[in-house]
């Protein structure tokens, strides 16, 4: 048995990554042959960061995964014991387990950045609105 394992920090766009890892494992007898492998199924393994952003995301998009993703952590183990049970899908959520503290987070953080407004841009609001009348 091959199994894809496919490690994500972030969810971002769940058709990509389910598009993504349903092509890897289609390809996977392929690319097992193409290296001298005999694989006989090829099974998909989803594991992404723990974190609560990715558990809301998993949870806003529960029937796309599951369909796509049947099993979780729990019960891949004796698929990947026995591999005559046949090829296996699953997501799992991996931690940190060595129990410290990391000086960064292992979830990938967005950053936002916001655009400066040029000199010009700025000068000609100053005044702007103001109703105040000149002699000159």
């Amino acid at each position: 048995m091959l199994v894809v394992i496919e490690l994500k920090t972030a969810i971002v766009d769940v058709n990509e990554l389910i598009g993504t890892l349903d092509r890897k494992r289609r390809l996977g007898t392929q690319i097992a042959a193409s290296r001298g492998w005999a694989a006989g199924s090829v099974s998909g393994w989803l594991i992404v960061a723990d974190s609560s952003t990715n558990r809301r995301r998993v949870a806003d998009h529960r029937t796309m995964l599951t369909s796509a993703l049947p099993q979780d952590g729990r019960s891949l183990a004796p698929f990947f014991l026995h591999p005559e049970r046949g090829p296996v899908s699953g997501i799992s959520f991996w931690s940190d387990s060595r129990g410290v503290r990391v000086s960064h987070p292992i979830a990938a953080q967005q950053r936002v950045v916001r655009r400066r407004q040029t000199a010009g841009a700025q000068s000609s609001r100053v005044g702007a609105g103001s109703g105040a009348v000149s002699d000159r």
